[in-house]
């Protein structure tokens, strides 16, 4: 392997681990692409030890995915401390401008708008969304020219460079996926209990962006469990909120709207789950419960517990195998603790070739 892409999220979790292990990476390597999300500083830092160059990149959907990118040197850290946009690649045009859709100065927020060769036509069987997005091109003086409304805010740098600000409208990137959290409460509300539903982002335990689901109900017995199934039925995987929680009411401002400020943080406790709470009874089974737990951002889990059902994703069940690796001197794939599904499951499978050593000391992980 010579080149590696992949999404922000995941480059998060591969310098977690080799920094976590002391691992290196291949020697075959020359460069490392990332994108989809906003790099953590923490993790751009970290990264300098490895000495390889790293490319950040920036698209849409709707411009062939790349449209700029930034080539950060082994060794040097971004002076602002955040992996910035670049510029445009080749063949790409991409202008700032305010909400008259004008250009604005350098180093002023603004709308980011995209054109050149690789511009989408537009919205399959939708013709008013395309003329929503898709503009005239009054910038470049070329005839019948056009330039996408991303909808991401961001100012251009005094180098010429382009810094991402956030979103201008609700949409929101979560794991690299651009997220519309309206679909997604429109399949909350769908539920024939379901009364009111919002969703939102936070952290979770490893500063990864996620999604929380608040709604409240008609009906007492709706449980998290029964609202993530169904949910299971109306939209792809990464659509689902890692965090759902029920409310008697939703807090409100004094003009009488939701006030965002005031939702209560995911609960550290075990939500209500169909299963009851069954405890660990093994020195493996502790271990990884508590591990999993912790990574969920819970309290406590039983062993019998679905992880999914918990919010557990793809990057928590890497983050899981990654620890029993460590810990345990077990190596599992994705699908095979995907299938297990619990911490009684991946037990089993990291007991079955597990160091006895490692196990058996307090002292060598969690």
């Amino acid at each position: 392997v010579t080149l590696l892409e992949m999404q922000t999220a995941h480059w998060h979790l591969l310098v977690h681990h080799l920094v976590d292990t002391g691992g290196t990476l291949p020697p075959p390597l020359r460069l490392v692409v990332m994108g989809g999300d906003r790099a953590m500083p923490e993790a751009v830092r970290q990264w300098n030890r490895f000495r390889l160059p790293l490319v950040h990149v920036y698209g849409p959907t709707e411009t062939t995915a790349t449209a700029s990118y930034w080539s950060v040197p082994p060794g040097q850290t971004p002076k602002d401390g955040v992996l910035s946009m670049g510029d445009a690649i080749a063949g790409t045009r991409m202008f700032v401008v305010d909400e008259r859709l004008e250009l604005v100065p350098p180093d002023t927020e603004g709308e980011l708008l995209i054109g050149g060769d690789s511009l989408a036509r537009g919205y399959l069987g939708r013709p008013d969304v395309t003329a929503e997005k898709f503009v005239a091109d009054p910038y470049s003086g070329i005839p019948g020219a056009r330039l996408y409304r991303t909808g991401d805010r961001v100012r251009r740098l005094p180098d010429g460079r382009l810094q991402f600000l956030g979103r201008r409208d609700q949409q929101v990137k979560v794991r690299g996926y651009r997220v519309e959290p309206g679909e997604i409460e429109a399949a909350l509300d769908r539920h024939p209990a379901v009364r009111q539903a919002l969703v939102t982002t936070g952290r979770d335990t490893s500063g990864e962006q996620r999604l929380i689901g608040y709604v409240t109900a008609d009906r007492d017995t709706l449980s998290v469990g029964e609202l993530r199934s169904f949910l299971a039925d109306e939209l792809p995987t990464h659509l689902i909120p890692s965090a759902l929680i029920r409310l008697d009411e939703f807090p409100l401002t004094t003009h009488r709207k939701i006030d965002h400020a005031m939702l209560p943080q995911p609960p550290k406790h075990r939500p209500d789950l169909p299963t009851e709470f069954v405890p660990p009874t093994g020195e493996i089974e502790r271990r990884i419960g508590t591990v999993a737990a912790e990574l969920l951002g819970l309290d406590e889990i039983g062993v019998l517990d679905n992880l999914l059902d918990l919010g557990g994703d793809s990057l928590f069940m890497l983050r899981l195998i990654s620890w029993i690796r460590k810990h345990l001197g077990t190596s599992l794939g994705p699908r095979e603790v995907f299938a297990a599904y619990t911490v009684r499951g991946v037990a089993a499978l990291a007991g079955a070739t597990a160091d006895v050593t490692a196990v058996g000391n307090p002292g060598s992980g969690r």
